[in-house]
């Protein structure tokens, strides 16, 4: 699964690697220490930074992480749905329109698995040999009773690499550069076009660092969450 990621790179870089004329502008949250964008330990029910394809082409957007189907009675369930297997969200009702209309990425610079190692949960931290990738993710619009939209989104999980296997059975679907189009196309909407993209990143093509367990609290959201653990004879170095 993918239950923490980050998503630390400046604006006008990320605009231009997926190709937008601009991104909407980053404001404090309530969960960051700072008024910084960088954001070192993003969990669910948080904002997060999505690309899709609107009427005008691609844009970005801030989704509320964890995705709230248009019937349900409030926001909680939301939590509940931050992945979705890959595999069936063509087939599950919650999923299938979303799978069909409103694909989207989520830009990311890596995410986080855990392992327990005696009395503690390990964290890692896994990139793309430390460049801005794209993990696949579902949207949908969720109205209050009020009438006001929510904007909710998922990230689709597969199975997972080599390297990923040795920590979790699932990982989040990345899918490469010249993937992006198909997948954010919306007049796309054949599974049999689709499904082949939901496959396990290149493990070859990934890196995995110990890191400091700062990012075991969602208290925490700086660049400690990504510091290396210094490795020893015995383990790791605190």
């Amino acid at each position: 699964m993918c239950g923490r990621f980050t998503q630390t790179k400046d604006k006008d870089e990320i605009a231009e690697l997926f190709g937008l004329p601009s991104l909407p502008d980053y404001e404090p949250r309530a969960w960051s220490p700072t008024d910084e964008p960088a954001r070192f330990n993003i969990a669910p029910t948080q904002d997060i930074l999505v690309i899709r394809t609107a009427s005008t082409g691609r844009t970005g957007e801030w989704m509320r992480w964890g995705l709230v189907p248009p019937g349900a009675k409030d926001l909680k369930g939301g939590a509940r749905m931050i992945n979705a297997r890959s595999e069936t969200i063509f087939d599950k009702p919650v999923f299938k329109t979303a799978a069909t209309y409103r694909r989207c990425l989520i830009p990311s610079d890596g995410f986080f698995e855990w392992r327990r190692e005696n009395k503690t949960k390990q964290p890692f931290y896994i990139q793309t040999n430390g460049e801005t990738f794209a993990m696949a993710g579902l949207y949908e619009r969720w109205k209050t009773p009020a009438g006001d939209v929510v904007k909710t989104v998922t990230i689709l999980t597969c199975a997972p690499n080599a390297l990923v296997a040795e920590l979790h059975d699932r990982m989040p679907v990345i899918l490469p550069r010249d993937a992006w189009s198909t997948w954010l196309d919306p007049d796309t909407q054949d599974r049999g076009a689709l499904e082949p993209l939901l496959i396990a990143f290149d493990g070859d093509a990934m890196k995995m660092t110990a890191v400091q367990t700062d990012v075991n609290s969602v208290k925490n959201d700086t660049e400690a969450c990504v510091t290396p653990l210094v490795k020893t004879q015995g383990g790791f170095q605190f």
